[in-house]
């Protein structure tokens, strides 16, 4: 399918995903009108990485993590 066929994707359980792993459906769909939605709990189930040299890398954190964790996603009170 070409780059932009899909108007939305959506990757349930992204933050139980590596962020590579969300990466894969993305890297070759995505178009410059997609609409892309991680739905998830990034407190509940991290990702399950079997090699300690990818965790040295940061390769167990989801990308729904890395994303919620960043300033414009915080809420001042």
């Amino acid at each position: 399918m070409p780059r932009g066929h899909f108007s939305h994707i959506i990757i349930d359980e992204a933050g139980q995903a590596t962020e590579y792993d969300t990466w894969i459906p993305l890297g070759g769909l995505v178009g410059p009108n997609t609409k892309v939605v991680l739905s998830g709990d990034p407190k509940q189930l991290a990702p399950v990485v079997m090699v300690n040299l990818s965790k040295d890398y940061g390769s167990d954190i989801s990308m729904l993590k890395r994303l919620s964790e960043m300033a414009c996603y915080k809420n001042d009170g």
